[in-house]
């Protein structure tokens, strides 16, 4: 029985690609308090950061412009979507793979929280990069510079006047490898190949829409903080160019309010396909991710979620161990789940 089969949903239904309706409140589920969280804790500080985040959604024009803004962030999701597997085909000659996008990725995360820049920057920091390798070929040297200027590009595009970091100040991120007249070049460069294209809707501009819309669900601030958790976690790995943003945020709010309250809805497939992809990650969050959100402003939400995959985890292996299906090991640490497997399955929705 598979997941969808097995487990009781709310009375929500969300569609694949998040509906501009606002479902009333009459039919607002009952939350419970999730006992994971810290009882112990600054409540002056804790989710702090959200208010920086969530503060920044342009309301009103949303109320006016609400279906045409729906629309074109529906069409512009399909038209930024950079190739899913790039690196077999435009970069087929093996100058860069998929282990040096995740540690160029995990590098501009570091860098983008260096200069506290919004969260849209970064997505569109990736997007751009990701689509120009989606386009012309990249050689190893010049790899990095291509991700520090796809950073420059997306904080001008982005960020209110006054926060772009300055050349001299990316350049010594990158340890004066670059010069001002190189970060200049290749940013017309970067610029013609992607003709110039820079708007982007990322799983936050997704996930801002859907709380707007429903102000009533998702109401505690570690589900929200969490929610960013795995939209961000998502850019590191490239299995997820496999999904697109709209799935990805929902995905992530699936499965955050599956950590937090204990219970989930009915999803179309690409949704609980990426819901499993988020739980295989867990353990492999890049300390860069990890450490920024295992502070009180974001409700120490990667801790929360490590803690939960490790439960899942011993919850999967004690019933492998009763059922006869596996052998106890002597060390069992370097055990993964299989891609099949469907964490939260004893949970009772």
């Amino acid at each position: 029985m598979s997941y969808l089969q097995h487990h009781k949903p709310l009375a929500i239904k969300i569609p694949k690609h998040l509906s501009n309706t606002s479902i009333s409140s009459n039919d607002q589920p009952h939350y419970q308090h999730s006992k994971h969280i810290n009882q112990n804790i600054n409540h002056v500080n804790y989710g702090a950061a959200l208010k920086k985040i969530e503060n920044s959604f342009q309301s009103i024009e949303f109320e006016e412009y609400g279906d045409e803004i729906s629309s074109y962030m529906n069409d512009l999701e399909d038209k930024m979507q950079p190739l899913k597997n790039y690196m077999g085909i435009v970069q087929a000659e093996g100058q860069i793979d998929w282990k040096m996008r995740k540690t160029l990725v995990v590098w501009l995360v570091e860098v983008h929280k260096e200069y506290n820049l919004r969260l849209e920057t970064l997505y569109l920091t990736i997007n751009i990069l990701d689509r120009y390798c989606s386009l012309a070929q990249v050689d190893r040297p010049t790899y990095q510079l291509l991700g520090i200027t796809s950073l420059l590009l997306a904080a001008k595009y982005e960020e209110n006047h006054g926060y772009v970091p300055s050349l001299k100040n990316l350049s010594y991120m990158c340890c004066d490898a670059y010069t001002d007249k190189q970060f200049r070049i290749f940013e017309r460069r970067i610029l013609n190949v992607v003709g110039f294209e820079m708007g982007f809707i990322s799983p936050e501009t997704f996930t801002k829409r859907f709380l707007y819309l429903n102000p009533f669900l998702f109401t505690n601030p570690e589900t929200r903080a969490l929610i960013r958790f795995f939209n961000e976690l998502s850019l590191v790995t490239h299995n997820f160019l496999n999904f697109k943003p709209s799935v990805i945020s929902l995905a992530s709010m699936l499965l955050a309010h599956q950590i937090t309250e204990g219970s989930g809805w009915v999803v179309e497939e690409d949704v609980e396909i990426c819901r499993v992809a988020l739980i295989q990650v867990i353990p492999e969050v890049p300390n860069a991710i990890y450490q920024k959100y295992n502070q009180v402003e974001l409700c120490n939400v990667s801790s929360l979620a490590k803690n939960w995959s490790n439960q899942q985890r011993k919850m999967y292996v004690s019933r492998l161990y009763a059922s006869g299906q596996l052998t106890p090991p002597k060390d069992n640490a370097g055990f993964t789940f299989p891609n099949s497997y469907n964490a939260g399955s004893d949970t009772t929705y």
